[in-house]
């Protein structure tokens, strides 16, 4: 098993992601009875997270990351919030990870101060969930046993709170993020910021004039 450190750059599990998180949204907007599809859809968040903390360990440019999920954040809202009552997307969550990583690199306290502050932020897509499991990403990134240990612990803590253990499928693709991918795929980088906004206008569309 690799590290994240000697991870080579690869899309081949964010297409998954993508492919997971459209299943996921077609499931809650579409057809919420159909549980099978909201289970495919838990592979999804792992990947982004273990993405973002993946781009912070190698990008030249920190700030101009942070500004490219914020303006996809923001171009995303509008359709989200129409289709989920008002939350906040996972930019925002994804973005707060990447400051408590900002801060973790100053002081292991200060990431995890900052990941905790979420719990503070009312109706965010996955919560402090979502920014420690970003953080355990990165400051595990060279202990990817360790890294998963952790990650199954506070997705069963996170279930068990919310009496709600769907999430846990989650836990199928972690140990795969960490070793390489069976195919080398490579796409433009603006493919997977795009393709958030882009397919829940397209299922804002569906559910507005064609349902």
């Amino acid at each position: 098993m690799g590290t994240l450190t000697n991870t080579p750059k690869n899309d081949f599990y964010k297409i998954i992601a993508v492919a997971t998180m459209l299943i996921d949204h077609i499931g809650a907007i579409l057809f919420p009875e159909v549980i099978l599809l909201r289970i495919i859809g838990r592979l999804a968040m792992p990947v982004f997270a273990f993405g973002i903390a993946n781009g912070a360990a190698h990008t030249n440019n920190i700030w101009r990351y942070t500004a490219r999920l914020a303006i996809f954040g923001l171009i995303s809202q509008i359709p989200y919030g129409l289709l989920f009552s008002g939350r906040l997307n996972i930019f925002l969550t994804l973005l707060w990870g990447l400051f408590a990583i900002v801060l973790y690199n100053k002081h292991w306290t200060l990431g995890f101060i900052m990941a905790a502050t979420f719990y503070f932020i009312p109706n965010t897509d996955y919560g402090i969930y979502g920014t420690f499991t970003i953080l355990s990403f990165y400051a595990l990134k060279n202990r990817p046993v360790a890294c998963f240990a952790t990650i199954a612990a506070i997705t069963f803590a996170n279930s068990y709170l919310h009496g709600n253990y769907i999430q846990m499928f989650c836990l199928a693709i972690v140990p795969f993020l960490f070793a390489n991918p069976p195919a080398k795929i490579v796409l433009p980088k603006y493919f997977f910021y795009a393709a958030y906004p882009a397919h829940l206008a397209v299922l804002l569309a569906v559910k507005t004039w064609v349902l």
